[in-house]
């Protein structure tokens, strides 16, 4: 090989780590800063969906049931998209599992509508966007990393729409195979740009693409034992089909819980620096069950009153701005090991998984009147069963 040859490899791999570098920092920053939008917008939801639940709940609004009906829709609305963000931003490294293709590409679309109908109405284009599929489909690999590629496709198909066009996500099974097929009628490519779209840097959007989306597109699904294909002509649109394999449907491991709270007489700690959720959990889980409980909106009286009282259960924050949740569940866990902890979070990212700060149960915000009284049952079902 020329001398020539290899300088250019090493300085095209050196400019490759070092844009992945720059592209790794900005995904940590972007991800931190992610974390902190979703946590308050969960606490804000947390608090709008347990109302709703509570007048639900209360026979004498019955004249209005209808519209709070319409509140809480929209308040589960937002959930979902909290986590689908929140879903998308997640580590890299969770590293490799089984996962529902069709519930990542519900993801991938959630993620891209802004820029795909927001935005691009805002520049005189009008996408419709259309996805069918059977579900569940699984397979295996780093869930996150899939999802990127999704949404890299995406982009690329908004892009290549000028006007007035679509995209079609379709996604089936054949015998061993799923296949992916995501399709848009935009300006299509030629023979010789089809031939280059995996190489690495290779743009045709100029100054405005590095080049990398697609190259790690087939990265991702090469290293899912997977491959893809692209079909496209001048003017005719472009479709790209992703073939991975499949693995059986696994059993639902979410088992159903006999509804036994309200046999149960609990004294109860519930802690968050908003005294609005501690509120509202109040209220939800005198729905639910009998017995005492007390609220406290700062981490260290949550202290105090832990080592002089003991609770049959603690549901606490996670993050809070003097004592954090964590610190808490560590003692607890040592010094009050018969009480019960829930943790109920906007960001299930910032709980540590040792075992002496681990929660006996893990809340997301905003939760449900059942969730609640699920995860109590969960809780206390095993406990028992632990007792001989």
């Amino acid at each position: 090989m020329k001398l020539l040859d290899i300088c250019n490899k090493r300085i095209s791999l050196i400019r490759f780590r070092g844009l992945t570098m720059e592209a790794f920092e900005k995904s940590k920053i972007i991800s931190t800063l992610t974390s902190g939008i979703v946590h308050d917008m969960n606490n804000v939801l947390t608090t709008i969906l347990g109302y709703t639940e509570i007048i639900l709940s209360n026979d004498s609004c019955s004249e209005c049931w209808s519209e709070i009906e319409i509140i809480k829709k929209i308040a589960l609305d937002g959930a979902e998209i909290a986590k689908r963000v929140k879903e998308f931003v997640k580590a890299k490294d969770e590293g490799k599992k089984v996962f529902n293709i069709y519930e990542s590409i519900q993801t991938a679309i959630i993620i891209t509508k802004p820029i795909w109908y927001n935005q691009a109405q805002i520049k005189g284009k009008n996408i419709t966007f259309n996805y069918s599929g059977e579900l569940p489909i699984l397979t295996y690999g780093n869930e996150s990393e899939f999802r990127e590629a999704l949404v890299n496709m995406i982009f690329n198909a908004i892009d290549a729409i000028h006007d007035n066009g679509f995209i079609q996500i379709n996604v089936y099974k054949n015998e061993n195979q799923a296949i992916i097929s995501i399709k848009d009628n935009g300006s299509g490519m030629t023979e010789e740009t089809k031939n280059k779209i995996f190489k690495p840097y290779y743009t045709t959007k100029g100054e405005n693409g590095s080049g990398l989306g697609l190259s790690i597109v087939y990265k991702t699904i090469t290293e899912m034992d997977g491959k893809i294909e692209v079909v496209s002509n001048i003017g005719e649109g472009t479709e790209f089909k992703i073939f991975l394999p499949v693995i059986g449907e696994k059993e639902d491991d979410k088992s159903k819980i006999e509804k036994i709270t309200s046999k149960r007489y609990l004294n109860i700690l519930i802690i968050d620096d908003q005294i609005e959720i501690c509120s509202v959990v109040k209220e939800m889980l005198a729905k639910i069950l009998d017995g005492k409980i007390e609220i406290c909106t700062k981490g260290k009286d949550a202290f105090n009153l832990l080592k002089i009282y003991n609770y049959d259960l603690v549901i606490t924050d996670i993050a809070m701005p003097d004592v954090n949740g964590i610190e808490l569940i560590k003692y607890i866990k040592k010094s009050k090991p018969e009480t019960q902890v829930i943790a109920m979070t906007g960001w299930e990212g910032s709980i540590d998984k040792e075992k002496d700060n681990k929660p006996d149960f893990v809340l997301s915000k905003p939760f449900t009147i059942e969730d609640l009284e699920n995860a109590i049952n969960k809780i206390f079902e095993l406990r028992d069963n632990l007792v001989v």
